[in-house]
């Protein structure tokens, strides 16, 4: 059996305060339970406070899934990029699999924008 992985990074350490970055995380993951009693999903994204930086850092362990991350939490988040004066943060993602199998590593990039809203690059094939 094959594990699939998406490898996920911002690319910069964001500007603020402890204060924000306490509350982001605070509504970050999501607890309890949905309506139909199966308890809520994990982004697998973890936000940390680099206290050299004076920033917080995102990034996944394992693997993570920015659409997974409550609309309250982006919402937050884009408050920090908004204070930080930065038009958005920046992500890359690299998916892998511990067995080479055809289609199972690729990568991406997307950004998230002061209003919350996640938004993914267009790529045309010519």
């Amino acid at each position: 059996m094959s594990n699939y992985y998406r490898n996920v990074t911002a690319f910069e350490v964001l500007r603020a305060s402890k204060r924000d970055f306490e509350a982001l995380a605070k509504v970050w993951e999501p607890e309890g339970y949905d309506e139909d009693g199966f308890e809520k999903e994990s982004s697998g994204l973890v936000v940390i406070y680099d206290k050299d930086e004076k920033g917080l850092y995102i990034y996944s362990e394992e693997s993570g899934d920015i659409e997974r991350v409550p609309a309250e939490a982006l919402k937050k988040l884009g408050e920090i990029i908004e204070k930080a004066g930065k038009p958005f943060l920046e992500f890359g993602w690299a998916d892998y699999c511990d067995r080479p199998r055809p289609g199972s590593s690729g990568g991406g990039e997307f950004r998230v924008y002061p209003d919350g809203s996640v938004k993914y690059p267009s790529v045309v094939w010519e």
